[in-house]
């Protein structure tokens, strides 16, 4: 499914030249890689190996583990999302995966105050592997994506169609607010001078405050100023939430809690 729509956007968008393609670890298969760098025109393809990985080294196959404990790291800085950097220890080496039936650029790093080094895979073995390691940090964006999808976009417990229909329509939908996003002024302006755009949530809230002045502004300048704030408020309260606090046990059956006269003999006896 991935390397479908990886082809399938590069399809239709040819002009768009991708330089890299990010994925995690579980898509660290050579038939990914070598169908994702094919389809995006020879795009470097990153990914995660696992530590057992098996790699041969001057004719010997040993475990990833094995073969970057042989020597000891070298300490660096790495630039995280092109934004603040970070001090890891990072190795690096074009050897022959197994599992690829190939040679690939393993890249070995770990943060500091980590233990273990984590296993990056690249496809295009003519990169540096300090530009391999920064490449990958960009993969966190997913998230932030994500992120925006469940807070601002109507996704996950805001979604009010459950199954794959109403996943597909939350999609459209979401994608479609995103788009009307970009048409913001301010984001307009800030994308056509080759800035920063602006966050969904960030947009999201100074649309209701553009709006919440606008209403406010229209009442000011009504007629009949009194008359439109007592509309105003009243259209306000009417779509105001009507919640029970879970606290407040008032009008609730909580049972008899005292003793029943029929027991009392029992107890006596």
């Amino acid at each position: 499914l991935a390397v479908e729509m990886v082809e399938a956007f590069s399809l239709s968008f040819s002009e768009i030249k991708i330089n890299a393609v990010i994925a995690d670890a579980l898509y660290s298969t050579a038939e990914f890689m070598d169908k994702v760098s094919i389809a995006t025109g020879g795009a470097q393809v990153v990914s995660q190996l696992r530590s057992n990985q098996i790699i041969s080294s001057r004719g010997k196959k040993v475990r990833l583990t094995h073969y970057f404990a042989r020597q000891a790291g070298v300490d660096t800085e790495l630039i995280i999302r092109g934004q603040k950097t970070q001090s890891i220890t990072m190795l690096a080496a074009r050897v022959y995966v197994k599992a690829h039936g190939k040679k690939r650029f393993v890249v070995a790093l770990k943060y500091e105050g980590e233990k273990n080094y984590r296993y990056l895979v690249a496809s295009d073995m003519s990169w540096r592997h300090s530009d391999i390691a920064r490449v990958y940090t960009l993969r966190w964006l997913v998230e932030v994506f994500i992120e925006d999808w469940k807070q601002h976009a109507g996704w996950n417990q805001l979604a009010k169609q459950q199954g794959e229909e109403g996943s597909t329509r939350g999609v459209i939908m979401s994608l479609l607010y995103d788009h009307m996003l970009l048409l913001h002024p301010e984001q307009s302006v800030r994308l056509e001078n080759k800035q920063p755009g602006l966050p969904v949530g960030c947009l999201t809230e100074r649309i209701k405050t553009e709006a919440l002045i606008k209403t406010v502004e229209a009442v000011v300048t009504a007629d009949e100023p009194k008359q439109q704030l007592e509309a105003f408020t009243a259209a306000i309260m009417s779509v105001l939430p009507d919640r029970q606090s879970k606290k407040h046990l008032s009008g609730l059956d909580l049972g008899k809690q005292e003793p029943t006269d029929s027991l009392k003999y029992k107890v006596a006896a």
